[in-house]
């Protein structure tokens, strides 16, 4: 959590440092820099796709291996009941790992 913490930090501020950059350039040429607006688009993805992409790997080591325990107890308590796994497996989760790869598990039984 205090990586996932941290990559929120430093997306955050190197967010606010780029409105800065921006503005300050804005200002003082009265041109709008579409290289610099371009570079900056690309680095918010970049800064997202780190966030992201650490945030789901945390998930999923930490969730995957209890659920698909419980999965597995619950396919043989109550085998023709899948229902049940895909309410488990929407609510022991956060929203983003439940909302791109939980509906995916449900569907798939």
């Amino acid at each position: 959590m205090a990586l996932i913490a941290f990559f929120l930090l430093f997306y955050l501020i190197n967010l606010l440092y780029s409105l800065k950059l921006f503005l300050q350039y804005f200002f003082f040429t009265f041109t709008i820099p579409y290289l610099y607006i371009a570079y900056a688009f690309f680095f918010i993805l970049y800064s997202l796709f780190l966030v992201f992409s650490n945030l789901f790997f945390y998930v999923h080591s930490s969730i995957w291996i209890f659920s698909s325990h419980f999965e597995m107890n619950a396919a043989i308590l109550f085998p023709k009941h899948s229902g049940f796994q895909c309410f488990f497996f929407f609510f022991w989760s956060t929203p983003f790992h439940s909302l791109l790869v939980k509906p995916m598990l449900c569907f798939s039984y």
